[in-house]
C-alpha cells in the first residue's frame, strides 16, 4: 500500500483465492505479482488488517 504500514493481529483472517487459510499458509504462498486486498481500520500509525486476501 503506497507507504502505509499494514499490521496483523491474532484476529486477522487470511484468504488465498477465496479460500480461508492459516497465517502460516498465507505467508508461505508466493505473492509475487499478485494483487493483495486488505481490509481493516486505518489509524495514524497505519492499517490494522481484519482481513488479507490474495486475489
Amino acid at each position: 500500500m503506497n507507504g502505509v504500514l499494514v499490521s496483523v493481529t491474532a484476529a486477522t483472517r487470511y484468504e488465498v483465492q477465496d479460500v480461508l487459510v492459516s497465517a502460516d499458509t498465507f505467508f508461505a504462498t508466493n505473492r509475487n505479482g499478485a494483487r493483495v486486498e486488505v481490509k481493516g481500520l486505518l489509524s495514524s500509525s497505519g492499517l490494522v488488517a481484519s482481513k488479507v486476501e490474495i486475489k
